[in-house]
């Protein structure tokens, strides 16, 4: 039997459109403290006002966008996302004053969400049903290799050309992400579609069935805020910074590797059979960091937890929408992602006590712990069918 057909023109045009939308994202994200520092002269708390409330304004705006999505349209929602998305940026010229600039990096922050929801259910109905779990893990290294490249770009430019230069850059990448976006076509994808399912109260906002596996991913992505959060500062104090530099490039290289061949035996064995192995090479690879003293050790736990977490992170959208209508894809895709980067968000308030207490070694093996509990937590709800 033939295989139904993944790589569409649409669907090459839609990874790029979110290759470079991710692009501009890391590339910014790496300097905005750093310059509000040095050439804003402002506080350290006006300039973490500065990175964060981007964060929490793109999980303001994915909640009322997966609530839209249909009535407005899937294509309609991202080509207006991506063109704010351009439009603020080349708003930062503007900007002298730490104040100004953090609103603007709000409102940006408010159409990145509503690109960050509209691509990937876009991706989603564009993917065939029989091979959604390789096509969604083909489309999400967009978002990885923008991970692994973007800050590289975001420091290079900023300490070689300065930051107008770095805006520049990111505009263009801007630009070339709304022009990919402008040649996909999807004739299904109609205003008017938002029927009787979308649900009443609270249900308008988030989906019920996604909520376990949300559930699930929010602690999951907790414990990866470890990693984001607290490597440098763990290498710097093993003396190993100079290695930890190729951390999360090895990381990524991991997930590259790996994902198209989890993806088919996703597709052919079912979800759960690459779900587990997930839980269980991210918790090792969280032990290993727990007792990394040698550089050796430090990029096996990079591989561990570059399979394991990237796994993870591309099923859990898989999930997200199998037991879904098509009509409330964004409203569950929406649903997972925003409770999982308020596990991103939460997780450095938190984690960051246990370090003051306990130190790094009992931070990470107490995240291991974690995760196998949350492989325990996703068995129950599968014996009870709540995923």
């Amino acid at each position: 039997m033939l295989q139904e057909k993944l790589w569409t023109s649409d669907f090459i045009r839609l990874s790029l459109t979110s290759l470079f939308m991710y692009l501009v994202f890391y590339a910014l994200m790496v300097v905005v403290t750093i310059y509000a520092l040095e050439h804003m002269q402002a506080s350290n708390a006006a300039a973490g006002l500065a990175a964060g409330d981007f964060l929490l304004a793109a999980l303001i705006s994915r909640i009322f966008a997966g609530h839209s999505i249909e009535r407005i349209g899937k294509r309609r929602m991202m080509l207006w996302g991506l063109f704010l998305y351009g439009l603020l940026q080349g708003l930062y010229f503007l900007t002298e004053n730490i104040y100004l600039f953090a609103v603007i990096r709000f409102f940006h922050g408010l159409a990145f969400g509503v690109c960050a929801t509209a691509v990937p259910t876009l991706a989603a109905c564009l993917v065939p049903k029989g091979r959604r779990g390789e096509g969604m893990g083909y489309f999400l290294l967009s978002t990885t290799l923008a991970s692994a490249i973007g800050p590289f770009i975001g420091l290079f430019v900023y300490q070689q050309y300065g930051f107008a230069n770095l805006l520049l850059v990111s505009l263009g990448m801007s630009v070339l992400s709304f022009l990919f976006a402008m040649g996909i076509h999807v004739p299904a994808d109609t205003a008017g579609q938002m029927n009787a399912e979308i649900g009443h109260g609270w249900q308008i906002y988030f989906e019920p069935k996604a909520l376990p596996v949300a559930m699930i991913s929010f602690v999951i992505y907790f414990c990866y805020s470890s990693l984001l959060s607290f490597f440098s500062a763990y290498a710097a104090e093993l003396n190993l910074l100079e290695a930890g530099q190729y951390f999360f490039l090895v990381y990524s290289l991991a997930i590259i590797i790996s994902r198209p061949q989890v993806g088919r035996i996703a597709d052919k064995h079912g979800i759960h059979a690459v779900i587990y192995p997930s839980f269980l090479l991210f918790a090792l690879g969280l032990g290993l960091l727990s007792h990394m003293h040698t550089i050796g050790v430090m990029f096996a736990s990079a591989v561990c937890c570059g399979i394991g977490f990237g796994t993870f992170a591309a099923m859990v959208q898989v999930l997200a929408i199998q037991k879904v209508s098509r009509e409330r894809f964004g409203i569950a895709l929406s649903t997972v992602l925003s409770v999982s980067e308020l596990g991103t968000g939460v997780g450095p308030l938190l984690l960051g006590g246990v370090i003051g207490i306990w130190g790094f070694h009992w931070l990470y093996l107490l995240a291991a712990g974690i995760v196998l509990l949350c492989g325990c937590a996703y068995y129950l709800c599968r014996r009870r069918a709540y995923i």
